[in-house]
């Protein structure tokens, strides 16, 4: 699938509450950016993680306001993780947690999920770390769709359904506004 086609999917899903749905296509999305990003040199893992870290600071304010993307790592959650130090960070887990199961058609393991939104707006839902288990808060979708959107390798695209757009708090980012623009 188009990764034009992963974002209006992942957005319509999204809106409509199917949370699961949404990360199946954000995560086809980073995939196919990742791709485009670095070719075929890299495994697939790598290039999606590697994508993730290196806009960590989109990702992380869109997805979790005030947690340190880069940083931030969650031990014990995953036998082992990809950053150089072995400890999963976030980009880990979403791939191992949401991704891989996704593209081969597997449940997200039950004490992994994402919570819906907080009924506050502006605020994203917290994060909930227990010993085996993690919530993401469902801000992740977003945060990996601006990740995709604002990648360099996608400064060519465009999505035609309507005018959807991204929030970074009270922020609106009209998508079609911010194709390939990660360094603004």
């Amino acid at each position: 699938m188009k990764i034009v086609r992963c974002v209006a999917k992942a957005l319509a899903e999204f809106d409509s509450g199917d949370l699961e749905s949404a990360m199946i296509h954000a995560c086809n999305a980073v995939d196919g950016t990742a791709r485009e990003s670095y070719g075929y040199s890299l495994g697939n893992k790598i290039r999606f993680t590697k994508l993730l870290r290196e806009y960590h600071y989109i990702l992380g304010p869109m997805t979790l306001p005030g947690l340190d993307a880069q940083a931030q790592r969650f031990p014990g959650l995953l036998p082992r993780g990809t950053t150089d130090d072995g400890a999963p960070d976030l980009a880990d887990l979403i791939y191992t947690i949401h991704r891989l199961p996704g593209a081969h058609g597997d449940e997200v393991p039950l004490d992994f999920a994402l919570k819906p939104r907080s009924s506050f707006p502006g605020y994203p839902t917290a994060v909930s770390i227990g010993t085996r288990s993690l919530a993401l808060p469902a801000s992740v979708i977003p945060g990996l769709l601006a990740v995709m959107v604002m990648a360099p390798a996608n400064a060519r695209l465009h999505l035609d359904d309507g005018d959807p757009w991204l929030s970074l708090g009270e922020t609106r980012l009209p998508i079609n506004d911010w194709w390939g623009r990660a360094a603004d």
